[in-house]
């Protein structure tokens, strides 16, 4: 419980002051994403215990009006056992309007991996993504690099 509140108290007031930010100035975007769904919580968490988290951020988000991706690490759903629990999750936040990006399959690093081991991390990490995307008449259009390893410099 205590997660679930850290994660709720912790979105509200990201989401107030990125309102105040943007009410203060010119009409801005922002794009407000979180890294590593299914399973968006400390390390060895249940997916019990991811899906009440989730819940609290999805309820955040829709208390606030605000629209969000949620990037997938697709290998997380094959947790032995938990599998349609993870998808079930993924299922929520589309549900709620939100959308889904590919975060690849196995958080694979750009720089400690060959170029093809790179593109079959993307490609594997959209074999349930896409086509539960494409269920939900949602488009998949995002895709971010784990560790956000995109070159070696700037």
């Amino acid at each position: 419980m205590r997660a679930i509140r850290v994660a709720r108290n912790a979105l509200s007031a990201l989401l107030l002051a990125a309102a105040g930010a943007c009410s203060a100035q010119a009409p801005k975007t922002l794009a407000i994403t979180f890294d590593d769904l299914p399973l968006a919580t400390v390390v060895d968490a249940t997916i019990e215990e991811s899906s009440r988290v989730d819940e609290a951020i999805l309820a955040s988000l829709a208390r606030h009006g605000v629209k969000a991706v949620g990037f997938v690490n697709e290998d997380k759903l094959y947790r032995p056992g938990e599998i349609d629990l993870g998808v079930a999750i993924l299922a929520r936040w589309l549900d709620e309007g939100m959308e889904l990006g590919n975060h690849d399959y196995g958080h694979v690093g750009l720089w400690a991996s060959s170029l093809s081991e790179n593109e079959d991390a993307v490609i594997k990490g959209e074999a349930i993504l896409r086509r539960l995307t494409r269920d939900h008449g949602s488009p998949l259009r995002f895709y971010r690099h784990p560790y956000t390893q995109t070159g070696r410099d700037e």
